[in-house]
C-alpha cells in the first residue's frame, strides 16, 4: 500500500503542476439497494405442525442524490455520510483518516480515494491499477479516459504534455519511451461550478502513475494546522 500512495502523490502533483493553476462510467453512479435480513428465530412444538418460518427482509434505498461532486457524494460529507452513500465500494481506512476501496472506472481497475480534513470531504481521487508494460498501453489508456471526460464535461481547459527534457531527446525516445524515462507528463483539466477535475499520467524511477482527481475548488485547508 505504500508504493501505491507514493505513486499517487507523484502523479497528483505533476497533474497539478501541468495544469497551471463493479464497472462504472465517469463517474455516475446507479440507484443502489442495500438489503438488511433478519432472522427470526422460533419455538415449535412436537405436536405443533407450522410451516418454517421465513426470514424477514427490509431493504433500504439509498438514493441517488442530487448535486454530487465525487461518485454519490458532496464536497463537505463526513466519514460516515460518505459509507453511507459509497455502495459500490467496500471501503477500507489509511492512517490519515482517507478511505479507499477497489473499484472499475470506464472498464479499468483502480483505487478510489476519499480524502478528507476535519471530517469534511474535500477530494476525491482515482489511482488505475492497470498492469501495463509500456508507456504506449498507459498513453492509449489517458487518451480513452480525456475522451469520456470530453464527452461528459465538454473540451478541457487544460490539455498538456509537459517537457522535462530536450525535444530532441524527447522525439529520439519516442511518446511511450519518453514516458517510461519521465521525459514528459500529461496532464488535462475540467472544471464544473464547484470541482476541478484533473486527469494525469507522469513516471519517476520508471514507475508509470495514471490518476483521475476531482477537488474541492472551495476548500482553504486550515492555515492553523501547518503543523509549524
Amino acid at each position: 500500500m505504500k508504493k501505491i500512495v507514493a505513486i499517487l502523490t507523484l502523479s497528483t502533483v505533476l497533474a497539478l503542476a501541468g495544469c497551471n493553476n463493479q464497472t462504472q462510467d465517469l463517474p455516475e453512479v446507479s440507484k443502489a439497494h442495500v438489503r438488511v435480513t433478519s432472522t427470526v428465530a422460533t419455538v415449535t412444538r412436537p405436536e405443533e405442525t407450522e410451516s418454517e418460518s421465513i426470514p424477514e427482509t427490509t431493504e433500504e434505498v439509498i438514493e441517488q442524490r442530487e448535486g454530487t461532486t465525487f461518485r454519490n457524494t458532496i464536497w463537505g460529507d463526513d466519514i460516515d455520510t460518505v459509507k453511507k452513500y459509497e455502495t459500490e465500494i467496500n471501503l477500507e481506512s489509511l492512517d490519515d483518516g482517507s478511505l479507499f476501496g477497489n473499484v472499475r472506472v470506464n472498464g479499468y481497475k483502480a483505487f478510489a480515494f476519499y480524502h478528507f480534513n476535519d471530517n469534511k470531504l474535500h477530494d476525491g481521487l482515482y489511482l488505475f491499477d492497470l498492469g501495463y508494460t509500456s508507456g504506449g498501453q498507459f498513453i492509449s489508456t489517458y487518451n480513452s479516459l480525456k475522451e469520456s471526460l470530453t464527452k461528459k464535461y465538454g473540451n478541457p481547459t487544460h490539455d498538456k504534455i509537459i517537457p522535462y527534457q530536450k525535444e530532441s531527446l524527447i522525439e529520439h525516445a519516442g511518446s511511450s519511451k519518453a514516458l517510461e524515462y519521465g521525459y514528459v507528463s500529461y496532464a488535462a483539466s475540467w472544471e464544473t461550478d464547484d470541482t476541478l477535475i484533473i486527469l494525469g499520467l507522469s513516471s519517476q524511477n520508471y514507475e508509470i502513475g495514471l490518476t483521475l482527481q476531482y477537488l474541492d475548488k472551495n476548500y482553504e485547508p486550515d492555515i492553523n494546522d501547518s503543523g509549524l
